[in-house]
Formats: C-alpha cells, structure tokens, sequence
C-alpha cells in the first residue's frame, strides 16, 4: 500500500534509539492493520465478483460444443486464480 511507504518516507530515523525505533514499528504495524481490514473486506467482495465471472465462463464454454465440461472447468479455474492473484495485496495473509 503506497501510504505505508510514503509513511516510512516521512517518519524520522531512530538512530540508535531502541525506543524510538519501537515505537515506529509498532506505529506502522497499527497502520497497516487500520488500513488492511476495510481493504480485505473489499477483497472478498472482489473475489464473490470473480468467481461469479468463472461460473458464468463456465457455463457458457460447457454450453458449446467446441470444449467439453473439464475444458471449461479448467479454464473457468485458470481464470478465477489469476484474477484472485492480481487481487491479493503483496504482503498480506489474505489467501
């Protein structure tokens, strides 16, 4: 998330200070957590979005008869993963 960056950016350096440098730790590990929750819950919307896509994919290609069922199912499959990947924020534990 480019906040948490920018928000590295700006904090002062602790130096040698151990309590400084907790403090900043802590700081960010708030900030990330305040941001990641509203962010998961728009993930799952995301995904419930996805995998609405791959079903109607699938119905549709199961329905021609170029492509059998599995064919469809794994094309339905490939899609919903690499949607759901370019979803997924770097870093978090959302799998």
């Amino acid at each position: 998330v480019q906040i948490l960056g920018e928000f590295a950016q700006n904090a002062p350096d602790a130096g040698d200070d151990a309590l400084a440098a907790a403090t900043y730790d802590r700081k960010l590990e708030e900030l990330e957590a305040a941001l990641d929750a509203p962010l998961q819950v728009l993930y799952l919307r995301q995904l419930a979005i996805v995998r609405e896509k791959a079903l109607q994919s699938y119905r549709a290609s199961s329905r021609s008869s170029e492509s059998s069922d599995y064919e469809a199912m794994l094309q339905a499959d490939s899609m919903f993963q690499r949607e759901a990947e370019e979803a997924t924020r770097e870093g978090s534990d959302w799998d």
